[in-house]
């Protein structure tokens, strides 16, 4: 009899953990129309012995078409825990690429999803697995994504790969190689969307700009160097006085 019971309470057990680790979760709860989306997109391979990468970032406004099409498309793709979901250390391991979506509230409040190429997805500190098998899933969602944000730019704009090689050859013609030896993301830099900033208006006037950051190894005495890339013509209109 005792034994009959114990196998019961034990499969019961089964089956509640079950449905606690399968149970499909919604990102609606994780994000919301109430303030503009981030999305960092960053892409990892191994060159031989070298790992290499490029990032780019795109700024969505709730009201944007492009914000919509990414909120509904979240809503469709459930995600559920893992067994890493009760781990306090959230991190994304072995993944070549990650899409990290990001809002931060006027009362200081923030919230993320990240994205993985490996399945795994991080919301708010904690991490979870997209699709119950593989890593299929998680691909097609993290397509679709970039498909959105690549329709975002106007079709006369240069794209955010060419704007970092301008800002590169720029970097090579009038920068030192000490300055350059000095910069950590040199295969990497950051690049968002950004308009011009005044300063440079009476030579430039105003006009929406690519953004390219490299940090360096001086960046708390000297700060980053930033070069701002004409979205259409490609020119360097400006960039970001040092200390």
């Amino acid at each position: 009899m005792k034994q009959k019971i114990v196998l019961s309470l034990l499969c019961v057990a089964i089956v509640v953990s079950g449905l606690i680790m399968l149970w499909p979760l919604s990102f609606a709860d994780a994000i919301t129309s109430d303030a503009a989306m981030r999305i960092d997109v960053t892409a990892h391979r191994l060159e031989g012995n070298l790992l290499t990468g490029t990032s780019e970032t795109y700024i969505l406004q709730p009201d944007s078409e492009e914000f919509l099409q990414i909120q509904r498309l979240l809503d469709e793709y459930p995600y559920h825990r893992s067994f890493r979901s009760f781990s306090r250390h959230a991190s994304i391991s072995n993944a070549g690429s990650v899409l990290w979506i990001s809002q931060v509230f006027g009362d200081g409040e923030s919230r993320q999803v990240v994205l993985a190429d490996n399945g795994e997805v991080i919301v708010n500190g904690h991490v979870y697995r997209m699709g119950y098998w593989g890593n299929q899933q998680a691909l097609a969602v993290m397509g679709e994504i970039v498909s959105i944000l690549e329709k975002s730019t106007e079709p006369d704009e240069i794209t955010a790969k060419r704007a970092t090689e301008i800002a590169e050859a720029y970097l090579e013609s009038h920068y030192s190689q000490e300055t350059i030896a000095a910069i950590t993301n040199y295969d990497s830099p950051l690049v968002a969307k950004s308009d011009l900033p005044e300063i440079w208006w009476s030579e430039h006037g105003s006009q929406p700009t690519w953004k390219v950051t490299y940090t360096t190894t001086l960046d708390g005495l000297l700060g980053p160097i930033a070069f701002y890339i004409d979205r259409h013509t490609g020119a360097v209109s400006g960039y970001d006085l040092r200390m």
